[in-house]
């Protein structure tokens, strides 16, 4: 992480970045996470529960040193069967800022949520902006649509200020589905920009560009919300097999960070 020019391990400032002791204006330009951490309030990071405490050890996500991307742990959480929704975020408090870009690792077990024999049956939200003080819901990063909808499809949405607007992947195609991923860590960069007249969203699927929509002016007339929190994962709509998905190593900056 690079704070004042110089670049420092993430890890060696758990005591500053703390989600107790760091406020949002001091957060850097630039800044990498791979919950590492000899503890779960350690390796929590900044990264915090809806209840604004360390995530690991308030929420149903664990620590795992079996599979990893990068280190020696990611995070996982596992899902019981369930007919409403399930599971839980965690989220981190940026500065805010109009343009973002996001690079972070996802896996899903295999199967995943298995309904009628497809994985990926219900939806998933895997990545979520929000506004000051946590709330709105200014752009979102889903898997699938409802139940037995689209499983395993990437979709895009801007659901304050579009909410009938779908957006899925438009270069490159066929882009890949998630189903046939299953297993295996999958890299995401998300760049979104919100500012006024030059709305971009662009979405790279292990380091290959498959969502481009630049100047999509159909809501630039209300795309003006300025993000400054961002929500990992979340609810699955609802849960048909017992299964697991993990986290690791997630970029946060204002330039492009690249594939690692």
């Amino acid at each position: 992480m690079r704070i004042d020019g110089a670049w420092v391990r993430a890890g060696a400032l758990v005591l500053v970045c703390t989600a107790a002791s760091a406020s949002q204006e001091s957060r850097p330009d630039r800044y990498h996470w791979d919950f590492e951490g000899g503890n779960d309030i350690e390796a929590s990071g900044p990264f915090v529960a809806s209840n604004n405490r360390p995530f690991l050890s308030a929420t149903a996500w664990l620590r795992d040193t079996v599979v990893f991307l990068s280190g020696k742990q990611s995070v996982r959480q596992d899902y019981p069967v369930r007919t409403g929704n399930v599971g839980a975020p965690f989220f981190y408090h940026d500065r805010a800022r109009k343009k973002v870009f996001i690079r972070f690792a996802y896996r899903q077990s295999r199967p995943f949520n298995l309904f009628r024999g497809v994985s990926n049956g219900d939806q998933v939200k895997l990545l979520r902006a929000k506004n000051r003080g946590n709330s709105g819901d200014p752009w979102a990063l889903m898997i699938s649509n409802t139940l037995g909808s689209s499983p395993g499809r990437l979709e895009f949405r801007f659901p304050d200020a579009a909410p009938g607007m779908n957006l899925v992947a438009n270069t490159n195609l066929p882009a890949p589905n998630m189903n046939s991923l299953l297993g295996t860590w999958v890299h995401f960069e998300v760049m979104v920009d919100m500012q006024p007249n030059a709305l971009t969203v662009k979405i790279s699927i292990n380091g290959r560009l498959y969502f481009d929509y630049t100047g999509a002016r159909a809501i630039a007339r209300r795309s003006e919300a300025t993000p400054e929190w961002y929500q990992f994962r979340g609810t699955t709509n609802s849960m048909q097999s017992a299964s697991s998905d993990w986290v690791d190593d997630i970029n946060i900056s204002g330039e492009p960070t690249g594939q690692p």
